[in-house]
């Protein structure tokens, strides 16, 4: 709350603007049943899933050694079931690991940054922002520092996906083993 208070209003916005892609508890449930139909009425091309998995996934995640290494790595992601990775998937900020939960950074010139912490030495702090960029920030500048219990994947990254594309990366995830 304090670190809202001194936000501008500019900044205030932009973090209201990301709490709104965080859905709540009954649109939640809704839409994972609503996948789950998709799924349980529809083949999975694994194939074109591997193309959608690189399209939106692989500049956090990886998997059999292709893509980055900023989120979790997801082999053998399919071993936790279908009802688990939609969770996963569709409410990123439900079962957040502790290495890999948000920080928002004010500076002393006003701004707020928010990101994965990836390196902190004595003088700096490196984050990775949603959008995967790299943000330096010199400790000698931070005004405050608060840790989130937010995830770093953004909470419609795949629920805006079209069904075809959302059915077939599933079943690319659910894959017991990747090329």
């Amino acid at each position: 709350q304090t670190m809202r208070a001194n936000m501008t209003p500019s900044e205030r916005q932009t973090l209201n603007e990301l709490s709104q892609s965080i859905p709540d508890g009954h649109d939640l449930a809704k839409q994972i049943e609503e996948r789950r139909g998709w799924i349980s009425h529809e083949s999975a091309d694994p194939v074109a899933g591997a193309a959608v998995f690189k399209k939106h996934c692989a500049n956090c995640h990886q998997i059999a050694g292709q893509g980055a290494m900023i989120g979790p790595q997801l082999d053998g992601i399919g071993n936790r079931g279908l009802e688990r990775l939609m969770e996963d998937l569709l409410d990123p900020n439900r079962n957040v690991d502790v290495a890999f939960r948000t920080t928002l950074i004010q500076t002393e010139d006003g701004a707020t940054e928010s990101g994965l912490i990836c390196q902190e030495t004595e003088t700096s702090i490196r984050l990775i922002d949603p959008q995967g960029k790299e943000l330096l920030i010199d400790k000698n500048q931070v005004e405050q520092r608060q840790p989130s219990p937010l995830s770093l994947m953004p909470g419609n990254l795949v629920s805006d996906l079209p069904r075809r594309e959302f059915v077939n990366l599933i079943g690319y995830l659910l894959k017991p083993s990747h090329p």
